[in-house]
């Protein structure tokens, strides 16, 4: 009997993204680049995006090799004042990408807007990965009318659509009907994010994010000071990307400065470790889909506080997390300080495991490319 290898052939697919890294926002959409990477383990990958540059007269066209499986086209047009056209640009530049890319087996859309209507008059099956927050509340956003009657032809005609969590499939149906569905996770560097065996002189909390509002952040700084006044001992360490300002004058305004430090901007090799040398991660979000930085801090063995939205407790090991009620300021300081006394218990090998197999570019590279097969 002979046994015979099939080996799978590579699939070209065409990446696009509403949301993307590039030189106008270098971290605008960095979690669809680490989907771009690990789908790139297994198939070739050529992502287009568009972007508008209100300072360039003319198109601009910004070319990366990540690796040897994919490449990066990013286009810059002369953005307008005029919403209307900056669509037409945007279409206009998908229309270049697909030209310059060649052959194609798939298109996978990411982040849904405007301009995905493009998808529709395409010879090709596309699917779409969904990570947005905007449809928990959509209906208090402008032109959610229009937004509702664009997207649902481009979602009621992918092959499959891919959110980051089943809340927010969920969220999708009850919007746009029933959907082809299955969820993929955003995807880390679990080559990156690993845990040390660190120990602090002093218990250090830790948050990291865009610092929007959204994130709550002056809800933390509360919930900081409030521990503090009842006489606990322990360092908050705070930074992103956003606005440090108001961090600052809480810090000073209530004597703080021992007790909370403003981290610098941060590389993403610099967050790894600042989650290495941390006791527990903090994140008081209003609302979430699958948040990147709470599957970074499992990784890391990192145990963490969140507020119980969107899709977190989807993904969430037996131990190393704790869950609160968003805006429950009284509730977040009790498991602040139970955190206190029961971090040190919690085996940081058991979360990093529970990361690798959930998160990891291998776990997500697979399931996309079932996906792809299927479709």
């Amino acid at each position: 009997m002979h046994k015979f290898i099939v080996i799978e052939k590579k699939k070209h697919i065409m990446l696009i993204s509403s949301w993307y890294p590039s030189r106008i926002d270098p971290y605008n959409g960095d979690f669809v680049q680490r989907h771009a990477i690990a789908i790139s383990k297994l198939n070739k990958v050529s992502v287009v995006h568009v972007e508008g540059d209100e300072n360039i007269k003319k198109w601009e066209l910004e070319t990366n090799q990540t690796n040897n499986n994919l490449i990066e086209y990013i286009y810059y047009f002369p953005k307008s004042k005029l919403p209307f056209l900056n669509f037409i640009r945007k279409i206009q530049g998908l229309m270049r990408g697909r030209k310059q890319i060649g052959n194609i087996d798939l298109i996978h859309g990411n982040v849904v807007h405007y301009h995905f209507i493009w998808l529709l008059v395409q010879s090709l099956p596309y699917i779409i990965s969904e990570h947005a927050t905007q449809f928990h509340r959509l209906d208090t956003l402008p032109n959610a009318w229009l937004k509702k009657m664009v997207y649902k032809p481009i979602y009621r005609n992918a092959k499959r659509i891919l959110p980051v969590s089943r809340h927010l499939g969920n969220k999708l149906e009850e919007l746009f009907g029933k959907l082809p569905i299955r969820v993929v996770p955003n995807v880390i560097d679990t080559d990156l994010f690993y845990p040390l065996n660190s120990k602090n002189s002093i218990f250090t909390f830790l948050h990291i994010s865009n610092l929007s509002e959204a994130k709550n952040i002056f809800g933390i700084l509360k919930a900081i000071y409030i521990l503090n006044e009842n006489g606990i001992k322990f360092k908050f360490q705070i930074g992103g990307n956003g606005s440090l300002d108001t961090i600052e004058n809480f810090r000073v305004k209530n004597g703080l400065e021992d007790v909370i430090e403003i981290l610098p901007a941060l590389t993403h090799i610099q967050v790894a470790k600042y989650m290495q040398n941390a006791d527990c991660f903090i994140l008081f979000s209003h609302f979430e889909n699958q948040p990147c930085v709470l599957a970074e801090a499992l990784a890391t063995g990192l145990p963490f506080i969140s507020s119980d939205v969107g899709g977190v407790q989807e993904f969430m090991p037996d131990c190393g997390s704790w869950l609160v009620e968003p805006s429950d300021l009284n509730h977040l300081v009790q498991t602040m300080a139970k955190a206190l006394t029961e971090s040190s218990t919690i085996d940081k090998q058991v979360l990093s495991n529970y990361a690798k197999q959930t998160f990891s570019n291998e776990t997500v590279s697979q399931k996309i490319n079932k996906i792809y097969n299927d479709c």
